[in-house]
C-alpha cells in the first residue's frame, strides 16, 4: 500500500505533463509547401536577374507545383524555369526565376507575389483541393540593396494560415518521436521507484 501511494503520484504527474504533447504530436497534418526566396536582390533598369527559389515539401507533400507571379510592377516581367517544378516528398524543387526590367522602369523598392499551386488536388482539411502558397517577394531596382524578408501565406478553399519559416516539416516529424520517448521515460521512472521500494 505504501508502495502504491509513492508510485501513483509520480505516474499521474508525468502522465498529465505528457498527454498534451502526445495529442499535439499525433494531431492530423496535411500536405503543404513553402516557397523560399533569396534576400537583397537588386536589378538595374533595362537589365535582367536570374535567382533561385525553392519550393519545399511540407508534411510529405509530393507533386508538381505551378509558379506564377502576381502584382508585378509596370516595366517588370517574371518567368520561371522549370515550370511546373516537381517536388519530391521531404525534399525541394529549385526553380530559376528571371526578373527583367525595361529601361524606363521606376527605380526604388519593388515587390511582387510568387504563387505556387499544386497541379493535382490533394486531401486537405474538409475535402480535396489544391495546395496553394503565396510568397511576397521584395527587391530593389537601380538603388542600394535593402534587407528584406519573406512571409508566406498558405491558402486553401477553406482556410488561411500564416507561416514565416520552413521548419514546420521537422517539427511535424519529430513530435511523435518525442511523445514515444516521454512514454518510455514514464515507464522507466516507475520501474526505478518500484525497484527502490523493494
Amino acid at each position: 500500500m505504501h508502495l502504491l501511494r509513492t508510485v501513483l503520484p509520480v505516474i499521474v504527474v508525468l502522465t498529465m505533463l505528457i498527454i498534451p504533447l502526445i495529442v499535439w504530436g499525433l494531431a492530423q497534418s496535411y500536405p503543404d509547401i513553402n516557397i523560399q526566396t533569396p534576400l537583397n536582390v537588386n536589378i538595374q533598369p533595362g537589365d535582367a536577374s536570374s535567382i533561385t527559389i525553392s519550393v519545399i515539401s511540407q508534411v510529405a507533400f509530393e507533386g508538381k507545383v505551378q509558379l506564377t507571379a502576381e502584382d508585378v510592377p509596370d516595366g517588370v516581367t517574371v518567368t520561371f524555369n522549370p515550370n511546373p517544378v516537381n517536388v519530391l516528398a521531404f525534399n525541394q524543387g529549385d526553380v530559376n526565376m528571371t526578373i527583367s526590367t525595361t529601361s524606363s522602369v521606376s527605380k526604388g523598392s519593388a515587390s511582387l507575389t510568387i504563387v505556387g499551386t499544386s497541379i493535382d488536388k490533394l486531401p486537405i482539411a474538409e475535402g480535396n483541393t489544391y495546395v496553394k502558397k503565396l510568397a511576397p517577394f521584395k527587391f530593389t531596382i537601380g538603388t542600394q540593396l535593402v534587407t528584406t524578408s519573406t512571409t508566406q501565406t498558405s491558402t486553401s478553399s477553406t482556410s488561411t494560415s500564416q507561416t514565416s519559416t520552413v521548419e514546420k516539416q521537422e517539427s511535424d516529424n519529430t513530435l511523435p518521436i518525442i511523445a514515444i520517448v516521454a512514454v518510455v521515460a514514464i515507464i522507466a521512472v516507475a520501474a526505478v521507484v518500484i525497484r527502490r521500494r523493494k
